[in-house]
């Protein structure tokens, strides 16, 4: 499910978000990216990988759990599940469009900021830099510059925060982002548009709308 990756099971093309069951030696493999960013795969059982925090997931920076991290020729083990295979599954599609609508409330420091750089804000389409990753995705495109003149104490955030860094640029925070920081938070994505932050790609383009 997510992406279209063009998924194949034994070299033959099958169906997002539908179930299906693998024998021993079945391949499921995936070709060309047709949209969006990134694929999920769900499975009947568990994951038999060492764990952090209660979470099987690694971390691509920092050498945190670097032996969870996905190489050639990796091998994983997988629990059984004595549940055995769901008849349906209901799953969301990914929105495909060329500019991706983000919904951001005001934040902490929105007052910070003067009225026709808001308005800038909800008006302006930014593209996702190549300078992205999964702690936070800077936006290239009209820059507000009252954070240039601001100095604020270090302070809580979150996936979602929109922070606005001393040269202007716009920082949208993500699922690995740290838990303070101290540019002004000018907005936070609503979880819909978070989500869909998961399918967003460097060189993709946003536009966000101030609620």
């Amino acid at each position: 499910t997510g992406s279209n990756l063009s998924p194949m099971i034994n070299n033959t093309a099958i169906q997002l978000n539908k179930l299906y069951q693998l024998r021993a030696g079945d391949i499921l493999s995936f070709g060309r990216l047709q949209s969006g960013c990134r694929c999920y795969i769900g499975i009947s059982g568990s994951w038999q990988v060492p764990k952090w925090l209660g979470s099987c997931s690694p971390l691509n920076y920092g050498n945190v759990l670097s032996q969870n991290v996905l190489k050639k020729g990796a091998r994983i083990e997988i629990a059984h599940s004595k549940t055995g295979i769901l008849p349906s599954v209901r799953l969301p599609s990914i929105l495909e469009t060329d500019i991706h609508e983000l919904t951001i409330w005001s934040g902490p420091e929105y007052d910070l900021f003067e009225e026709y750089e808001k308005s800038s804000l909800a008006t302006s389409i930014y593209r996702v830099s190549n300078d992205s990753n999964r702690m936070g995705y800077r936006l290239e495109g009209n820059k507000l510059k009252s954070s240039t003149t601001t100095s604020m104490i270090s302070s809580g955030v979150l996936p979602g925060t929109v922070q606005i860094t001393n040269d202007g640029t716009p920082i949208i925070l993500l699922q690995d982002a740290q838990t303070i920081g101290g540019y002004p938070r000018i907005g936070i994505l609503n979880q819909e548009s978070l989500n869909r932050m998961a399918h967003i790609k460097p060189g993709d383009q946003v536009r966000l709308s101030m609620i």
